[in-house]
């Protein structure tokens, strides 16, 4: 259900930036293809700034849903309602600690994708941070 429910933020985000694109790109005469968007065009920035708004506001979503929800899970310390809610009242809880894992796992995956060797390394020592941070929040867990 959960993995679910992130196809489903996924899709909505690639709606989204769909709609996005064909709305404030698209039409603006310059052919629509995706090269057009570039942002060094100073016309679509407003483009650029929606969509990454939309997709932080929506990877928020997420990671207040997921990051304690699938260990309370795999360790079956409480079911799927419980869990999740479990998650959303932890990370309100401590939302300053949570922002900064969440900044320091976006900046360890995204350094990853421009050199993929790095996954070899980053994901054992992002998920002990992970899991190191769950403890924290859930030292029964």
């Amino acid at each position: 259900a959960v993995s679910l429910f992130c196809v489903l933020i996924f899709f909505i985000w690639i709606g989204d930036a769909g709609t996005l694109f064909s709305f404030m790109v698209g039409e603006d005469g310059t052919g629509g293809d995706l090269a057009s968007a570039w942002p060094i065009n100073p016309g679509h920035l407003r483009f650029h700034l929606s969509a990454a708004v939309m997709g932080t506001v929506l990877a928020a979503v997420v990671f207040v849903v997921t990051v304690h929800t699938v260990p309370l899970l795999a360790s079956g310390k409480a079911s799927l309602v419980e869990a999740i809610v479990a998650s959303v009242r932890a990370v309100f809880r401590s939302p300053m600690a949570h922002a900064a894992w969440a900044l320091i796992l976006a900046t360890g995956i995204f350094a990853c994708l421009l050199v993929p060797p790095l996954l070899l390394v980053s994901l054992p020592v992002l998920a002990y941070g992970g899991h190191a941070l769950h403890l924290e929040v859930f030292p029964t867990s």
